[in-house]
């Protein structure tokens, strides 16, 4: 926990505390605190920072809460966003002139150093706003906002923190896009706070600017630097640590990123224009003095500025015989260092002490990248020697793969020509089969195993007979009598009748007797003939069981045969593929031990 600094340090140092305060700024950074405030040099060196590729955070311009309203005439990328915007729905080419007239009154207005000048042009813009009637212009509320905080004639708190609040509510409620909203809001905070601190109310303008952070979501050191002033004045001193250490490695972070880019230009801006010098410009600093000092002086190296350390190291690599192995992006890095040793060698810049990791970090990664292509110049030439190995087993490995390839072929053909053979048997078998089927279903059409047409036929030729024998059996009777009287004929007629229907009688019940026997014995033909359909059909199917064993059997003994003659060559490519491989990795090894070897020595050679 640091204390305010007193005047009693002042006594014991026999210096005021803005003396000592504004004597750091000087040690630490060569700042001339002295001088008026350069617009034109302010907006020159803003314009920079647009070309540079950084994340759009990194691109935050200080917004100095003495000089606040020149933010709105640079040439930002927030600025253009709104006059895209008010192109678009300025649709009335009355409303664009007057616009256009607010924005040129106001520049005036900031750019002017004639007392008599700024309040003819701040009336100007007044003008111009009060005849802009279009209620969603939230750009000309704030710039009468700003006119309303920063014209000590028309310095009016009340009316400026009301616009504010519209142009705020405009802004939200407007079509743009977020990070425009989020920006412009910021900006409005920011202003809200200034106008805060101009009426000496560092609770409120605290209040403001973290709004103000809430608003940027990424990055608003301009807040931060802010914060850290009103926390003085509220006497929170660890929270005004916390925010000056949060904008001091702001700074460093951005220097970090331009050694990281190699771009000279980069470094130069972000160390002219770091967040942290208008620390120096605000005294109310001074009475934390103590730990800002504690702040920078964990930044400052004992052993002073590393770049001449640095320096001697290049040139004393640059006399090495290097064989080709600088690359572009290394010889970029170089030349980077070389500019900033060239500028900075003699320099007691805080920041520039304080990158020494960063410039130290650069060298080793040239030194790192020549190292590293000198590894990768033996790793090639060794993966070049690996060739014929390479070439030796992929030829090994092509002539296995064909083998199993065959192998895969040959089974896959053996596997169809087994389906078909036991397709084939299959369709056999069922050929066979379904014809004893048929045969047996067929049985009943078959006179010979018809027992009703057998039946039928015997008793046709069983009435035949009966009738036969009625006639035979008639006349017999009548032939062993002699008839001698002529009234006897009707009893002859009658006995012959009598007679020959006895024996047919008697012929057509025995005749029909064994017709029903013959019936019988066919239906037990039929039945046995379908008992013998059954066992063929049986004996078929077991041969077919037998078969197929049999032909799976030869099959898998023919599989078996072609297979070993295959394994047993591709084993002998797989050893032949082992031994290769043994024999390259333990070439390569030696190779790589000779090369580690030359790498050390050659890590000596740049090093000496």
């Amino acid at each position: 926990m640091y204390e305010i600094e007193d005047k009693n340090i002042a006594a014991v140092d026999r210096e005021n505390p803005i003396g000592r305060f504004l004597k750091s700024g000087k040690s630490h950074f060569d700042l001339n605190i002295k001088g008026e405030f350069d617009y034109i040099n302010s907006i020159k060196e803003s314009i920079k920072i647009l070309s540079f590729d950084v994340p759009i955070e990194l691109k935050e311009i200080f917004i100095p809460y003495s000089n606040a309203p020149v933010f709105f005439i640079y040439d930002s990328w927030l600025l253009s966003q709104i006059e895209e915007y008010m192109k678009v729905h300025f649709v009335r080419a009355k409303y664009l002139e007057l616009h256009k007239s607010i924005k040129e009154n106001y520049t005036k207005w900031v750019t002017s150093k004639n007392r008599n000048e700024k309040e003819y042009f701040a009336n100007l813009t007044i003008n111009f706003i009060e005849r802009d009637v279009y209620k969603h212009n939230f750009f000309k509320v704030l710039i009468e906002a700003i006119l309303y905080t920063y014209h000590a004639p028309f310095f009016n708190p009340s009316k400026a923190l009301e616009l504010y609040r519209n142009a705020f509510d405009l802004i939200t409620a407007s079509r743009m896009s977020d990070n425009v909203k989020n920006e412009l809001n910021y900006i409005i905070k920011l202003f809200t706070g200034y106008l805060a601190l101009k009426e000496s109310d560092y609770q409120i303008a605290n209040i403001a600017f973290k709004e103000a952070l809430d608003a940027k979501k990424i990055g608003g050191i301009t807040a931060k630097f802010y914060l850290a002033l009103t926390e003085v004045q509220n006497e929170q001193i660890d929270v005004c640590e916390y925010y000056l250490k949060e904008v001091l490695d702001y700074d460093f972070h951005r220097l970090s990123i331009a050694i990281a880019s190699n771009n000279h230009g980069m470094l130069g801006y972000f160390l002219k224009n770091a967040f942290f010098y208008n620390v120096f410009y605000e005294k109310e600093f001074a009475h934390v003095l103590n730990i800002m000092e504690s702040l920078l002086h964990s930044y400052r190296r004992e052993e002073g500025n590393i770049l001449k350390t640095i320096e001697e190291k290049l040139e004393s690599l640059k006399k090495k015989e290097l064989e080709n192995l600088v690359t572009e992006e290394t010889s970029s890095s170089i030349m980077f260092l070389e500019k900033i040793i060239q500028n900075h060698s003699s320099s007691e810049n805080t920041f520039v002490l304080g990158l020494s990791n960063a410039f130290a970090k650069k060298y080793d990664s040239i030194f790192d990248s020549i190292i590293r292509n000198k590894r990768n110049k033996l790793n090639s030439e060794i993966t070049q020697s690996m060739i014929s190995f390479e070439d030796l087993i992929k030829e090994n490995i092509n002539a296995k793969n064909q083998l199993q390839l065959e192998l895969e072929n040959f089974r896959s053909k053996h596997s169809d020509n087994l389906r078909k053979r036991l397709n084939e048997l299959d369709e056999e078998t069922n050929y066979n089969i379904t014809f004893l089927e048929e045969r047996a279903s067929s049985l009943p059409n078959i006179d010979r195993y018809n027992p009703q047409k057998t039946m039928s036929i015997n008793m046709t030729y069983n009435i035949i007979i009966a009738l036969i024998v009625f006639l035979i059996a008639g006349f017999s009777s009548y032939s062993n009598r002699m008839v001698s009287n002529p009234n006897e004929y009707n009893s002859i007629l009658g006995m012959i009748l009598f007679e020959g229907a006895k024996w047919g009688i008697i012929s057509f019940f025995i005749g029909g007797l064994i017709s029903i026997i013959i019936s019988g014995l066919v239906m037990i033909e039929r039945a046995d003939e379908k008992q013998k359909i059954a066992r063929k059909i049986m004996t078929l199917k077991n041969l077919k069981g037998k078969r197929i064993q049999e032909i799976k059997s030869e099959f898998e003994s023919k599989e078996k045969l072609m297979a070993d003659n295959f394994n047993s060559s591709i084993s002998v490519y797989n050893m032949k593929i082992e031994d290769l491989s043994k024999e390259k990795e333990s070439k390569k090894k030696i190779l790589g031990d000779e090369a580690e070897k030359l790498i050390q020595e050659f890590t000596d050679y740049l090093r000496n």
